[in-house]
């Protein structure tokens, strides 16, 4: 009996304790509604075109739909991390833009930003996989990736993980003020 009391102790203890699991977090996005005063909807629609267009190295790789005053976009942002001295790791982020045109404004989302990642070394290793860190979330740290290497750490893993999510809220902001000033800034440039 006093086994059994132990026991079931020792579980309620385990989960009331246990940390969330990844996945149940909130993903990280990020929505704007931005005024283009005097504008209709198929104009925004074409500039914010011409923006993919002279933005992304490859517009028609990245562009999954383009109509109905509707642009989606599917793409990837590379970035190194420094983790210490010759360690550091290649990061990829895809995610989805979307810009949505009505006339007078237009809505910026950015949604399901995926991270991948790989330690490097001064010296190529071959054997070193990419670690899947999944969703980005608001999760404070994913230390325990799909593919985590035995040369990882959860510290390492950590790092990574609050580097990405520093990073894509850095590049979403320019990203979104680019498209703004491209949209903003046609207007000044038809009178030439």
């Amino acid at each position: 009996m006093r086994k059994l009391f132990v026991v079931m102790i020792a579980l309620m203890a385990a989960v009331i304790y246990s940390p969330k699991v990844l996945g149940q977090e909130n993903p990280l996005s990020y929505s704007k509604v931005v005024q283009a005063e005097g504008l209709s909807a198929d104009e925004i629609f074409s500039r914010a075109r011409a923006w993919v267009a002279t933005t992304f190295n490859s517009a028609n790789d990245v562009t999954q739909l383009a109509e109905n005053n509707m642009i989606v976009l599917k793409a990837m942002q590379q970035f190194d991390y420094k983790l210490n001295g010759l360690t550091g790791s290649d990061n990829r982020v895809n995610y989805t833009f979307t810009v949505e045109c009505r006339d007078g404004r237009y809505r910026v989302s950015i949604s399901n930003m995926y991270l991948t990642s790989r330690i490097t070394t001064a010296v190529y290793n071959p054997d070193i996989q990419p670690m899947d860190f999944g969703v980005l979330t608001e999760a404070p740290a994913n230390t325990r990736p799909a593919g985590m290497s035995t040369n990882s750490t959860k510290k390492q893993c950590e790092k990574i993980w609050i580097a990405a999510k520093m990073y894509m809220e850095t590049f979403v902001l320019n990203m979104v003020d680019s498209l703004s000033s491209a949209v903003d800034s046609a207007t000044t440039e038809e009178d030439w």
